[in-house]
């Protein structure tokens, strides 16, 4: 995968098909690097919202999961399993602070 893209490393496609390869081998921080560096070349393709979701929500980091499907969203709004997924989030963000606001003394 790399190869292709060193003979054309503009090529979102391969850009998509690698972050997803990384994203596999579970090689997050290169899989974030490569979603990122597509989206600097076009911000308007969804599908890297949602690998960077995924990152994110195999990083516990859900607040980035949840900007990255709100930025999908807006990309391609009809996606219901997209808003389904970005409302359990927002739920479990929502959880996780009423917990911790308990759990202060």
């Amino acid at each position: 995968m790399q190869r292709a893209l060193d003979l054309e490393p503009g090529s979102e496609v391969g850009k998509y098909y690698l972050g997803w390869a990384q994203f596999g081998l579970d090689r997050l921080m290169e899989a974030q690097r490569t979603a990122e560096q597509a989206l600097l070349r076009n911000a308007n393709l969804s599908q890297f919202y949602f690998l960077l979701a995924r990152i994110h929500i195999r990083q516990h980091n859900l607040p980035a999961a949840l900007k990255d499907l709100e930025s999908y969203l807006k990309l391609d709004p009809h996606r219901q399993d997209v808003q389904t997924l970005a409302e359990r989030i927002r739920r479990d963000i929502e959880q996780d602070a009423s917990v911790i606001a308990v759990a202060r003394p």
